[in-house]
């Protein structure tokens, strides 16, 4: 898996949300962007946030998107 997660669009998990909702991740977009691996934490930019805040994150925390489209059911 390794370097093939960076750059993997991602989202705060609703369990993340909860947890870590008194730290001002209440905002509506809660998606962005991993840009790194920290021992068994996900290194998370957050869409609209300084480089600064960039954090290493729980891996339970964060819910990987899918970057493929599924195709509409025929």
């Amino acid at each position: 898996m390794g370097s093939a997660i960076i750059g993997q669009r991602c989202i705060l998990s609703e369990e993340g949300l909860a947890i870590l909702g008194g730290r001002r991740h209440h905002k509506l977009d809660r998606t962005g962007t991993i840009v790194g691996l920290m021992g068994d934490n996900y290194v998370v930019h957050w869409d609209g946030n300084a480089k600064e805040t960039v954090r290493p994150y729980s891996r339970r925390y964060i819910k990987l998107i899918d970057p493929t489209p599924k195709a509409p059911p025929s």
